[in-house]
């Protein structure tokens, strides 16, 4: 190396670097070589607006202003009750809540559900304040703001639906 001069040199080097260049007919790069190869940024922060079903916690005195669903559609809500409604009303349209699927059950015991055949539960208890779901289907939409979140829950899982595709945010 120290016998050539700097030009030849440097063509020898990028010929062990590159046996490409050995032919005498180099191809283009893909990509220049001075190119700087950065990583991808960052994504950027999670919105903090929206929770998803499975980390949502409700704050008493709170209410949920819209619920996101898989597909990326957001729906206004005025009440947990009228979560629970949207998000099952969206599971029907999707063909997975059906009559073959009910009932819903609450637990392990299979005493209450919330969502059945008729406004009650496999104990016979009527349901306490039901809603007829456009297929038919009784809801039990009823309780606290962690009982609908619950509820959600459950129905998703029963379903094969995974709740952290769903995303609630409060007003």
């Amino acid at each position: 190396i120290s016998n050539d001069d700097s030009a030849k040199c440097a063509l020898k080097l990028l010929l062990l670097w590159h046996p490409n260049l050995a032919s005498g007919q180099p191809t283009e790069a893909a990509e220049p070589i001075n190119k700087v190869n950065r990583p991808d940024p960052p994504p950027p922060p999670p919105d903090q607006r929206w929770v998803s079903l499975t980390q949502f916690v409700p704050t008493p005195g709170t209410k949920p202003a819209k619920l996101r669903l898989p597909s990326g559609d957001e729906l206004g809500l005025t009440s947990w009750r009228g979560l629970f409604i949207e998000l099952s009303e969206w599971l029907v349209r999707d063909g997975v809540l059906t009559h073959d699927k009910c009932p819903v059950s609450l637990g392990k015991s299979n005493a209450f559900s919330t969502v059945n055949l008729q406004p009650r539960h496999p104990n016979g208890k009527e349901f306490l304040t039901p809603h007829r779901l456009s297929n038919g289907l009784f809801l039990a939409p009823h309780g606290s703001a962690q009982d609908v979140i619950y509820r959600c829950r459950i129905i998703m899982k029963h379903l094969g639906k995974d709740p952290a595709t769903v995303h609630v945010q409060v007003g």
